[in-house]
């Protein structure tokens, strides 16, 4: 173990837990497959990191990242967003950044509608609020899940959950 830092820490920086303020959610002794399993659970600079190798992909993730700056100025809070499809894929060009971003806000809804309504070249986002009824936000995660790994077109590749740190630790109390 690093001097100083927690076991939940470590797993966060490996991509492999959520801690937030003390708390983790880590993969039982008994069961391992549990991080091996997709989504896998990663932080925003994890995602750059380890998917930003091209071009391409940089210049896909600058587009996330300057989209979720512009949704915090307008309060609308992403805390979360599951990211697949040919981004978390292999090649150096994806054809774009595919992602299923959870939110929370207490803006109005003309701010919220034309927050979300905003398209940028290069990104092909969702959004669902955390306060959403449990089972919408259960079946569109798991819809889209399931289409960014890939499946029907013979591809099975996992997706990213990814956590925007300042954001959840923002509204956990």
């Amino acid at each position: 173990m690093m001097a100083g830092v927690s076991i939940a820490e470590q797993a966060m920086r490996r991509g492999e837990a959520l801690a937030v303020l003390g708390r983790a959610l880590l993969s039982p002794a008994h069961a391992p497959a549990l991080f091996e399993s997709s989504p896998h659970v990663v932080s925003a600079p994890w995602l750059s990191e380890h998917l930003g190798w091209s071009p391409g992909r940089r210049v896909l993730l600058e587009r996330f990242t300057a989209r979720i700056e512009a949704m915090r100025a307008q309060r609308v809070m992403p805390l979360c967003a599951l990211v697949g499809g040919s981004f978390v894929g292999t090649g150096d060009a994806p054809n774009d950044l595919d992602a299923l971003v959870i939110y929370r806000t207490d803006a109005a809804p003309d701010v919220i509608a034309a927050v979300l309504r905003t398209k940028i070249e290069g990104l092909d986002l969702r959004y669902v609020p955390e306060d959403a009824d449990p089972i919408l936000l259960i079946k569109m995660t798991c819809f889209f899940h399931t289409l960014y790994q890939g499946i029907d077109n013979g591809a099975c590749r996992g997706s990213m959950l990814t956590l925007f740190h300042d954001s959840i630790l923002a509204g956990a109390d």
